[in-house]
């Protein structure tokens, strides 16, 4: 049940009163009386009516004759008490004797009062009743504050101590962390990523994109950017800045920040600095070029076998030796390449005949393999 649901009900119960009496003309003496006090009341004849009363609705104060048609008032007040913890019952009665009395006062009434007295005693009861049903509603309302309040301030705690943890972990990173906003400004940067810019994050945080970076970066960016805004999906990017003359690659990873409602309000970054990555796969491609062209024209025979002894490349000066065509070649065994006479020898093949201990490429392979 919501707060305000639950407040409205108790404003209900608050007013409400149930007389349960068989009498049926005092019965409307009682409910006259009660009505001109201010309270709203539901008179019932027998205590089967009462509790279906109490099942379907809301009551603070009930009062209740000790003697009815169908059960004893005390009976009935044993009963009121399991369907509803907060009901003050003040039993009223013509019968009265002290055993009745503690009877009812030992299980729970709040008052015992006798008919033929004068009416004001049995209207203070009910105004002391509903006092003390106010009273009882007004510390359960204070504790249920008291205890979400602490609750409350250990989550923000939590949650103080999770944000600062990350902003730390954010802090002390060596790659770029940003977060930027749907109108294409600074919420964020750190350290690292301020540094970049050639500033300090407090400077930084609340600028647009356009006028952090040049025209032509920022044009790419964009895109990018309100890609991930409207997908909702994170998005991968790798490209080359150029900051005072100096080639720098950058990867980064964008992610989408929705709110409760699963609506995209920012962005979050995270770039990496992959510069020497980058120069590192120039140079292996550019040594890698250099070889081929090395191996590609040297005017000697030249294989690349692996572990097996196996073609895996030919030369074309090898090609021509072979006098097949370097597909032929793949996967085969050197002197088999190269059409070796010897190379069927031996049921295992070349390598392993009388005249390959001999052989110089054979011997030449295995120096290479085993230096």
């Amino acid at each position: 049940m919501s707060a305000v649901t639950s407040e409205s009900t108790e404003r209900q119960r608050m007013s409400r009163l149930l007389i349960v009496e068989d009498d049926e003309p005092l019965l409307r003496i009682l409910t006259a009386i009660m009505q001109d006090e201010g309270y709203e009341v539901v008179g019932c004849t027998t205590a089967n009516d009462a509790l279906e009363r109490v099942r379907a609705e809301d009551f603070a104060v009930a009062v209740v004759d000790l003697h009815l048609p169908d059960r004893s008032g005390t009976q009935l007040l044993e009963e009121l008490r399991a369907l509803s913890g907060r009901l003050h019952a003040i039993i009223y009665t013509g019968y009265g004797s002290f055993d009745s009395a503690k009877e009812a006062l030992n299980i729970g009434a709040f008052a015992y009062v006798e008919k033929g007295g004068d009416p004001r005693e049995l209207v203070g009861h009910v105004g002391r009743a509903f006092r003390a049903h106010l009273d009882r509603y007004t510390e359960d309302l204070e504790a249920t504050v008291a205890e979400r309040t602490s609750a409350l301030q250990a989550a923000n705690e939590a949650l103080r101590e999770s944000e600062e943890r990350y902003r730390t972990l954010a802090e002390s990173a060596q790659d770029l962390i940003y977060v930027i906003d749907a109108d294409m400004r600074v919420e964020y940067v750190n350290t690292c990523a301020a540094a970049f810019l050639r500033g300090k994050p407090k400077e930084i945080a609340g600028k647009p994109l356009k006028e952090l970076f040049p025209p032509a970066h920022f044009e790419h960016m964009e895109p990018v950017l309100r890609s991930v805004f409207e997908t909702g999906e994170p998005s991968s990017t790798e490209r080359k800045f150029t900051v005072k003359g100096r080639d720098l690659w950058l990867s980064a990873k964008l992610v989408p920040l929705p709110d409760s409602k699963g609506q995209v309000q920012s962005v979050l970054g995270i770039s990496r600095d992959v510069t020497e990555a980058k120069q590192a796969e120039e140079a292996l491609r550019q040594s890698e070029l250099e070889l081929s062209v090395i191996y590609d024209n040297a005017p000697i025979v030249m294989l690349l076998v692996d572990s097996e002894r196996r073609v895996r490349r030919m030369n074309a000066p090898a090609v021509a030796m072979a006098r097949r065509p370097e597909k032929e070649a793949i996967g085969l065994r050197g002197g088999e390449a190269l059409r070796c006479i010897h190379a069927r020898d031996d049921p295992k093949g070349c390598g392993f005949g009388p005249a390959c201990e001999a052989c110089g490429v054979r011997n030449s392979v295995l120096e290479g393999i085993h230096p």
